[in-house]
């Protein structure tokens, strides 16, 4: 099975995570106009009306909380985008496990042919070196078939 998943164009990567984070803005700047349109109306103030006054009394705040929005963004993106592939070659792989720390996604995954770890590896790679690693990182460790149970502290993907 043929497995394309070395590019050497980053954008496409990045055009998700900015479609995903123009959606996450448009959101917050719905809710503003109704809290407004809501003050405006009767004078009472919603959370997120509420939330806005905050930051603006503490803009460091909003600047911390806005990078930690970021950066969960970057982390969904990258797990929902590992799955896909997983899933799509799961007759490929023994298995393929989790777990996130110091933002990082960490995946343990045995596979069953030499091809795709070397697409896997690539793909790293050009994603180590792309802007988006200097948001959330993620890392492969690739594990023999038989190594499975003995790992502890993460979860199974379910493929």
């Amino acid at each position: 099975m043929k497995t394309s998943l070395h590019t050497k164009d980053n954008s496409y990567k990045n055009a998700f995570l900015l479609n995903e984070l123009s959606q996450a803005l448009s959101k917050i700047s719905d809710e503003m106009e109704n809290s407004v349109a809501l003050f405006d109306a009767i004078g009472e103030k919603n959370e997120t009306f509420k939330e806005f006054e905050k930051s603006l009394n503490n803009p460091f705040d909003g600047i911390v909380e806005m990078t930690y929005n970021t950066r969960e963004l970057v982390k969904n993106y990258l797990f929902n985008h590992f799955y896909t592939i997983f899933k799509r070659e799961k007759n490929d792989i023994n298995f393929v496990h989790y777990t996130i720390a110091d933002q990082k996604i960490v995946f343990f995954i045995s596979t069953k042919n030499q091809k795709l770890k070397q697409d896997l590896e690539d793909f790293e790679y050009d994603y180590f070196i792309s802007d988006l690693s200097k948001t959330y990182g993620f890392e492969f460790c690739f594990l023999e078939s038989d190594m499975e149970k003995g790992l502890k502290n993460t979860e199974k993907v379910i493929l």
